[in-house]
């Protein structure tokens, strides 16, 4: 049901429904990528600290 109205606005309004979906885009992109840049750190640090560990039970 809600498909069959979102269809209908898109087709009655298209030049505002095609500037709505770009911005809900980029939001979507732009969190995605802060996502991906908050686990790529918390990984990067996971492995330093177990890198350094593992020197330490070496020597």
């Amino acid at each position: 049901m809600l498909g069959i109205v979102a269809g209908i606005v898109v087709l009655a309004m298209p030049a505002e429904s095609a500037r709505a979906l770009t911005r809900l885009l980029g939001l979507w992109l732009v969190l995605l990528g802060l996502a991906e840049a908050v686990v790529a750190l918390a990984w990067r640090a996971a492995l330093r600290t177990r890198s350094s560990a593992g020197r330490r039970s070496w020597s």
